[in-house]
């Protein structure tokens, strides 16, 4: 039996850990922190890269700390049967590709993205069908881990933890970032809408 993982790529581990939420979504996931992973590069990027330059520098800091709890995927897949045809797929680099490789190999493990456009490439790739059936159903993207937290949390701590974040993502100020007078069942209702919208963008023959 393989061993039951959480993958959590950057855009979201940086996101929720920033936030406070991190460790919510991983226990109403149902994980151990000793069973989540994240990508190698992320300290780095954080330390020196472009990509989270929209965070304060405090902030920044702060997940790298954090990053220093969470192992790393430090191998390459076991199989490469997929591997190739992921990362020559357009809009998904090498360190999605890792996380997709990674969650096929592992039949009980989940993956939580915020990568939209990697997963659409994804849902609509050419000679990936037996690879979305492989992880169908076991990948959580970012308005799903959202819509599971206002269900347990409630939308006004959810709100609140937003709060130090504003400006770093459009989709999230909307939703809590300027204190919100939404309801529960509002919010929910969005991100539902967002969830329906990016159903179609994946195809009849998508891996979510």
């Amino acid at each position: 039996m393989s061993e039951r993982i959480l993958l959590i790529d950057s855009d979201v581990f940086v996101l929720l850990s920033a936030a406070g939420l991190l460790d919510p979504l991983i226990a109403y996931l149902g994980f151990e922190k000793t069973s989540v992973r994240r990508l190698a590069a992320l300290p780095h990027q954080l330390q020196r890269g472009r990509s989270f330059r929209r965070y304060d520098q405090a902030i920044r800091d702060e997940v790298i700390t954090r990053c220093i709890e969470i192992p790393t995927i430090e191998e390459r897949p076991v199989s490469s049967k997929h591997w190739e045809t992921l990362i020559s797929v357009d809009q998904i680099d090498e360190g999605e590709a890792l996380l997709f490789a990674k969650l096929a190999e592992g039949s009980a493990s989940l993956l939580t993205t915020g990568d939209q456009r990697s997963l659409i490439a994804l849902g609509n790739a050419e000679g990936l069908q037996s690879f979305r059936d492989e992880i169908r159903g076991r990948v959580v993207c970012l308005e799903s881990a959202l819509l599971l937290l206002v269900k347990t949390l409630g939308s006004q701590l959810v709100c609140e933890a937003f709060q130090r974040l504003r400006g770093v993502n459009t989709k999230i100020d909307i939703l809590f970032g300027y204190k919100t007078e939404f309801s529960d069942d509002e919010i929910m209702r969005q991100l539902s809408s967002y969830l329906d919208d990016l159903r179609i963008k994946l195809g009849d023959d998508s891996a979510a």
